[in-house]
This record gives structure tokens, C-alpha cells and sequence, in this order.
């Protein structure tokens, strides 16, 4: 007898959280209207980045498109040491930049591992490749069969 007592307790206690959590529900035999469901205040979202200017002393040779920065990159060849024309490339984040790269007399790659770029250049030949740079730091690239004669080059994002 006590059992039923008890979970007739628990069955009516259950029952009236289960009807009193109704949500902007008046009570039965109310007159008011039922609330409207105010929607949580959200912030708008930030505007977009304002465009950021390749600098013209850093990146010399740069041209700017409706679609980026051009920026030629020579792979020299013997002749030059084996380099890259220029090697020291300075961005802002943002910028969306299309490397111009022109072989010498050799087979070149424009390798920037930690950037996704890998590009090979026949020699004599120029490809291109555009790249948005999102993040900030420092990136090296290299010419694969070149970098152990100093064939590097650093790109900097800031």
C-alpha cells in the first residue's frame, strides 16, 4: 500500500513539472495571449578587412590587377648562384598575390611547403600561381633541386 502511495507521489509530482514547463503558455481559462518568443540580440558581424597595399620598396616589379598583386620572381640559374629575383617578398594578411616565375636556362620549383605551393618551371618557361594569404608569419620557399646552393627565399606576412 505504501508502493502505490508513493508512486502516485511521484506520478503527480512528475506530471505537474511536465505541465508547469510549458513554454509562453497561459494558464487554461486565462484571457492573456500567449507571449511572443523574443529572439536572443546578436551582434552584427564584423565588416570585412579593409584591402592592405603591397608595399612598392619591398616587392619591386609588383602590378596590381582587379584580381591582386602580380609579383615577377625570376629562378636564376647558375650564372646568378642560384636564387630567386627577388627572395625576400613582404605581404599584408589579406593580400591576394599572383607569383609571375620565370626559369633561366635550368628546371626550377617554387616550393613553399607550409604555404601549399609547389610549382615547377621548365627552363625558359614562366608559370603562374595566385595565393591569398590569410595568416601571418613567416613562410620559407624553395627550389627543390636547388636549395642545397642557397636557392631560398622568405615570404613575410604581417
Amino acid at each position: 500500500m505504501l508502493t502505490k502511495i508513493f508512486l502516485s507521489a511521484i506520478f503527480v509530482l512528475s506530471l505537474a513539472v511536465i505541465i508547469g514547463c510549458g513554454e509562453n503558455v497561459p494558464p487554461k481559462g486565462s484571457l492573456e495571449p500567449a507571449k511572443p518568443v523574443v529572439p536572443s540580440a546578436k551582434s552584427p558581424p564584423p565588416p570585412p578587412p579593409a584591402p592592405t597595399k603591397v608595399p612598392e620598396e619591398s616587392n619591386q616589379g609588383a602590378e596590381t590587377t582587379e584580381t591582386g598583386t602580380v609579383i615577377e620572381v625570376g629562378l636564376l640559374d647558375a650564372n646568378a648562384d642560384y636564387q630567386f629575383d627577388p627572395s625576400d617578398l613582404n605581404f599584408g594578411k589579406g593580400d591576394i598575390i599572383t607569383f609571375k616565375l620565370t626559369a633561366g636556362d635550368e628546371f626550377h620549383s617554387f616550393t613553399a611547403d607550409s604555404l601549399g605551393i609547389d610549382v615547377e618551371v621548365e627552363a625558359g618557361d614562366t608559370q603562374t600561381v595566385t595565393y591569398t594569404f590569410n595568416d601571418v608569419g613567416i613562410f620559407d620557399f624553395i627550389c627543390i633541386p636547388h636549395e642545397t646552393l642557397g636557392m631560398v627565399g622568405k615570404i613575410t606576412v604581417k
